[in-house]
């Protein structure tokens, strides 16, 4: 076994603090996050798409869109064109 030398041994603190700090960082800004999404009164990260009997899908956010041939997914449609969300389909 070898002895770290004095140099080492304070870049090998150095790291582990910096790693703290980054993790408590990690957290606030995800806890912030978090809260933005609560006041700005979003519920859901997804915007779900229901097909209606007319053949149009209509979004949870309030507008309709039409897709020729199959479904969103099924032309590589993954986000919601109009408010951006992830799209669900039901």
């Amino acid at each position: 076994m070898s002895l770290l030398t004095f140099t080492e041994l304070y870049h090998q603190n150095c790291i582990v603090e910096l790693s703290k700090q980054v993790q408590q960082l990690t957290e606030l800004l995800l806890e912030r996050d978090s809260e933005s999404s609560e006041q700005r009164g979003e519920t859901s990260e997804t915007c779900k798409w229901v097909l209606d009997e007319d053949g149009a899908w209509d979004t949870e956010c309030g507008n309709r869109f039409e897709v020729t041939e199959g479904t969103p997914h099924g032309n590589n449609m993954f986000f919601c064109a109009f408010c951006g969300k992830r799209l669900e389909e039901e």
